[in-house]
C-alpha cells in the first residue's frame, strides 16, 4: 500500500526559526509576497511594539488558495508566476518574530507559535478586504536601537524594488529605469567605480555585496531578471544560473574598461587586491603582475609597490623585512621605518592577501615565488639579451627569492620615541632664529584660517583655532600637535629655514595642513580615508591663503635683513629680485601686481613673542606621561634578536601544525565522536595548537593587563579591529561585561564616521546594520548607503 511522505513538525520549526535573521529580513519577505502577488505598492509601518504591512496585490483568493498557499510551506510556484519567490518558505521568518494576523480578502489567518504552536487559526471575514494586510505584534517589545536597525535595514535592502514602498509614511523605493546608468542591457542595470564594494540587487532587493577584489571595481548592479539564489536569498547560484554568468561577463568587462581609462596613474585598492589573489591563484598573467602591479604596500606614509620593487628595498635591510600586523601599531610602524630601522610591509598587505598574521603573509610570499618560478622555468628562449615588456625582465627578481621574516613585536618593543619642545630662541643661532621668528606668526595665523579664521587689515585673523606654534626635536616626528593647543615642528626644519628658505617654508605650510587635518592629536594616530580627504580639502580650499602668508613671511624676513644690514643670498636673493623686477614690469603695463605691496610698519609690527617656558614645560610633562623615551639602541643586535624570535616562532609554529595532522591522522576514520567529551579534546587539540591565538592571547594579556585565560578566541577576533591603545579598552571593557548596556550603546562615533551617520545612531547600530547589510567595515557602509541613498 502506497503511502505519502509526510512533514515532521521539526521541519516546520527549522522553516519558521533557521531561515530567520534579523526582523528587517522578515519584513522584506513579506514585500518580495506583495511584488510576486501583482502588487503595485507597499505600506508598512515599524513601530516599537509591532508592525503593519499592506499592498494592492491578489492576495488569497480562496479556501483552496489559504490551505494550499499559506497553510502549506513548501509549495512551489510555476514558472514565471513569481519574480522572487520558488517554495514559499519564506513567510515563515515573520512567524519567528511576532504573533501575525494576515487579512486576505474573505479570509483572516492568525498564527502565533508561542501559544498555539505550528499551527493557525482560519476564520472568514464578514467584509472582504482586498490584496492583503498583515498586522503583527513582536514577541519582544523592541529597544529604540533594535527599532532603528530595522528601519534602516528595510531601506538598505529594498532600495530599488520595482513597486513603490512606503516606511512609516515615506517612501524608500528608486525606480532604476529612471537613473543614470554605465550601462543597461536585457539581464540588468551597470554601474561602476574605482573603489568600493559592488552591491547586487536581485530585481531591487539587495542580495549581496562582493568584495572590490573580485571584480577589481566597485560599483551596482540591479538585475532585471531573476538569478538564481540560495533557499536563503544570501549567495548567488554562480557556476549554475545562466543570467548571472551573463552579467557576470558584462560587468568584468566594464571593470576592465574602468581600470584602463584610469590608468597606471591611480591604481585603487580594488585593483592592488584583484592583482595579489591574481597572483595566489597562479594567474596567467602573474609575471607581468609581479614586475607592474602594486600589491605591497610599505611604511612610512602607505607607499604601494610591486613585489620586484618590494624585494629590490630588502636588499638596503640585509634582505630582511617586518610586518605591522595591527592597525593600531601603525603610527609606531611609520616611525621605525622613517628612521630606516627596518623595512616595515603596512597591514593593509595583510588583509589584500587574504592573511591574518605575518606568518601567513610570508608563506603565501614564498608560495607566489615558487609558483613564478615555475612560470620562468617555462618561458623559451631565456638564455641572451630580454626584450623590453617580456615578462622574463623580473627574472632576476624572482630568483633572488622573497626576502627573510623578521618578528616585528621584538622591534616595536625596543624603540622608544623621543619627543619634546624646546625654546626656540636658545635653540636657535641668531640667522637661524632671524628666519624662523616670522615664520611662526605666520604659521600661526594661517592656522587660524584654516580653522575657521578670517583674515583682516593687516593680515589679522579674526576667530580660528589659536595655535601656539612651537620648536621640538624628535627621533620619529617632523610636526606633532595634541590638536588644541600647540603645533610643533622638528627644529631640523627650522634650521633649513636660514640656508633653504622658499623649500623649507612651503614644507612647513604643508606639515602645518597635515597636523590641522587630524582634527586631534597627532602623536599616535593614523591617516585613513577621511583624513586624506581633509587634508585635501584644505589644500586646495586655502591655496590662495597660504601664498599670502609665504608672501608675508618672505617679505618680513628680507625686510628685517635689510634692517640689519643682512645681505640676501641663494635663493632668496633670487625670490626677491624676481619678485620686484616683474611687479616693476606689470606696473608699466598698468597691470596689477603679482602681490600686493606690504608696508614697512606692516613688516615692522609683524612680530612674535618669546616662547613661554610654563607652556614648554607643560608640553613636555604632558608628552612624558605618554611617551617612554628610553635609553640608546644598538639596532644590529635588536634586528639580530628580531630574526632569532622569528626563527622560534617559526619552529612553534611547525611543531604545532604537525601535532595537529597526527591528531588528524588519528581521527580521520571516525565519523563521529564517540561523546561529549572526545569533541571537547577535539575542540582543544586545535586551540592549543594555534599559534596566531597563543600568540596573539600572550600579547593582549600584556596590553590590558589581564589573564591570558580571560581573552577567548572570539575576543582575539574583536581586538584585531582596535585602531589605537584606548580603542582596544573599549573592545575590552564590552567584551568582558565590565561596561554597562548604556555606555555601549553612548559609545561615541569616531570623528570622520559621524557626518555620514544618522541622529541617534550608535556605534552599536552601525555595527549591526554594516554586518546585516554584508559589511565587515563599518565605515564602508556608511559611504556605500550615502551613495545609494535614495
Amino acid at each position: 500500500m502506497r503511502h505519502p511522505f509526510e512533514l515532521d513538525p521539526a521541519v516546520i520549526h527549522s522553516i519558521i526559526h533557521h531561515q530567520a535573521g534579523s526582523i528587517g529580513k522578515a519584513l522584506i519577505e513579506l514585500i518580495m509576497n506583495s511584488v510576486d502577488a501583482g502588487a503595485t505598492f507597499v505600506r508598512l509601518a515599524i513601530d516599537k511594539s509591532g508592525f503593519e504591512c499592506s499592498d494592492d496585490g491578489q492576495g488569497f483568493a480562496s479556501h483552496s488558495d489559504v490551505i494550499r498557499y499559506f497553510g502549506r510551506f513548501g509549495t512551489p510556484h510555476v514558472e514565471g508566476d513569481a519574480k522572487y519567490g520558488r517554495f514559499r518558505l519564506g513567510r515563515g521568518q515573520i512567524m519567528a518574530h511576532a504573533a501575525t494576523i494576515w487579512r486576505s480578502n474573505s479570509w483572516q489567518m492568525s498564527v502565533d507559535t508561542l501559544s498555539m504552536g505550528y499551527s493557525y487559526d482560519l476564520e472568514e471575514l464578514k467584509a472582504p478586504e482586498p490584496g492583503c494586510n498583515i498586522t503583527g505584534k513582536w514577541y519582544e517589545v523592541l529597544e529604540y536601537t533594535d527599532l532603528m536597525i530595522c528601519l534602516q535595514e528595510v531601506r538598505d535592502l529594498v532600495r530599488y524594488t520595482p513597486i513603490a514602498v512606503s516606511l512609516n509614511g515615506a517612501p524608500i523605493t528608486k525606480d532604476p529605469s529612471k537613473e543614470n546608468w554605465d550601462y543597461q542591457d536585457e539581464n540588468a542595470y551597470y554601474r561602476v567605480k574605482p573603489d568600493g564594494p559592488v552591491g547586487i540587487y536581485n530585481q531591487g532587493v539587495l542580495v549581496r555585496n562582493d568584495s572590490s577584489h573580485m571584480w577589481g571595481c566597485g560599483g551596482l548592479v540591479v538585475t532585471k531578471k531573476p538569478i538564481g539564489l540560495n533557499v536563503s536569498r544570501t549567495e548567488i547560484l554562480r557556476k549554475t544560473c545562466p543570467v548571472w554568468k551573463a552579467i557576470a561577463a558584462q560587468l568584468k568587462v566594464m571593470a576592465d574598461e574602468l581600470n584602463g581609462r584610469i590608468g597606471d596613474h591611480r591604481k585603487t585598492e580594488a585593483r592592488r587586491e584583484q592583482s595579489a589573489r591574481a597572483l595566489l591563484g597562479g594567474d596567467t598573467d602573474s609575471l607581468r603582475i609581479f614586475g607592474e602591479e602594486e600589491v605591497i604596500t610599505l611604511l612610512p606614509g602607505k607607499k604601494h609597490v610591486t613585489f620586484a620593487e618590494f624585494i629590490r628595498r630588502s636588499f638596503s635591510h640585509e634582505k630582511n623585512y617586518a610586518v605591522v600586523e595591527r592597525a593600531q601599531d601603525v603610527p609606531k610602524g611609520e616611525a621605525i621605518a622613517r628612521e630606516g630601522i627596518a623595512l616595515l610591509v603596512h597591514p593593509s598587505t595583510m588583509y589584500r592577501f587574504g592573511c591574518y598574521s605575518a606568518g601567513e603573509l610570508r608563506d603565501d610570499l614564498d608560495r607566489i615565488v615558487k609558483t613564478l618560478t615555475g612560470l620562468l622555468d617555462e618561458l623559451p628562449n631565456q638564455s641572451g639579451c630580454v626584450e623590453p615588456g617580456s615578462p622574463a625582465r623580473f627574472a632576476w627578481y624572482i630568483r633572488e627569492g622573497a626576502p627573510n621574516l623578521l618578528d616585528y613585536h621584538t622591534i616595536r618593543d625596543s624603540f622608544k620615541i623621543k619627543v619634546g619642545v624646546v625654546s626656540a630662541e636658545k635653540a636657535l643661532t641668531k640667522p637661524q632664529y632671524r628666519a624662523w621668528s616670522p615664520m611662526r606668526l605666520a604659521l600661526e595665523r594661517y592656522a587660524a584660517v584654516i580653522t575657521g579664521g578670517r583674515v583682516y587689515g593687516n593680515f589679522q585673523v579674526h576667530r580660528g583655532k589659536r595655535f601656539k606654534i612651537l620648536l621640538g626635536e624628535s627621533n620619529s616626528m617632523r610636526a606633532w600637535t595634541d590638536g588644541e593647543k600647540y603645533i610643533a615642528f622638528n627644529i631640523d626644519l627650522a634650521r633649513k629655514l636660514a640656508s633653504e628658505p622658499l623649500k623649507t617654508a612651503h614644507l612647513l605650510f604643508s606639515l602645518l595642513e597635515h597636523e590641522v587635518a587630524h582634527e586631534g592629536d597627532s602623536m599616535d594616530a593614523g591617516h585613513d580615508g577621511q583624513f586624506f580627504s581633509r587634508f585635501h580639502d584644505i589644500n586646495i580650499e586655502y591655496a590662495q591663503d597660504r601664498q599670502q602668508f609665504i608672501h608675508l613671511w618672505l617679505r618680513t624676513y628680507t625686510y628685517r635683513m635689510q634692517v640689519e644690514s643682512r645681505r640676501l643670498k641663494g635663493s632668496l636673493r633670487f625670490a626677491d629680485a624676481l619678485l620686484n623686477r616683474a611687479n616693476d614690469q606689470l606696473e608699466k603695463r598698468n597691470l596689477p601686481a603679482i602681490a600686493d605691496e606690504i608696508s614697512s610698519e606692516t613688516l615692522s609690527a609683524f612680530a612674535d613673542n618669546r616662547d613661554s617656558d610654563a607652556l614648554l614645560r607643560s608640553v613636555n610633562r604632558s608628552i612624558q606621561s605618554r611617551v617612554d623615551q628610553g635609553e640608546q639602541i644598538e639596532w644590529t643586535q635588536v634586528l639580530s634578536k628580531s630574526a632569532e624570535r622569528q626563527k622560534e616562532l617559526d619552529a612553534e609554529l611547525l611543531k604545532q601544525r604537525e601535532a595537529e595532522e597526527l591528531f588528524m591522522r588519528e581521527h580521520e576514520h571516525e565519523d563521529d565522536y564517540e561523546d561529549e567529551e572526545s569533541h571537547q579534546e577535539f575542540i582543544e587539540a586545535f586551540e592549543r595548537h594555534n599559534a596566531d591565538l597563543t600568540h596573539w592571547r600572550s600579547e593582549y594579556s600584556r596590553q590590558l593587563g589581564v589573564e591570558p585565560d580571560e581573552i577567548t578566541e572570539e575576543f582575539i577576533y574583536e581586538l584585531h579591529m582596535a585602531h589605537d591603545d584606548d580603542h582596544l579598552k573599549q573592545i575590552w571593557m564590552r567584551l568582558s561585561g565590565k561596561e554597562s548596556e548604556v555606555s555601549k550603546q553612548a559609545e561615541e562615533i569616531p570623528k570622520e564616521l559621524k557626518e555620514l551617520a544618522m541622529p541617534g545612531e550608535t556605534m552599536d547600530m552601525l555595527d549591526t546594520l554594516a554586518w546585516n547589510a554584508g559589511f565587515t567595515d563599518i565605515g564602508d557602509y556608511l559611504r556605500w548607503r550615502k551613495e545609494n541613498a535614495a
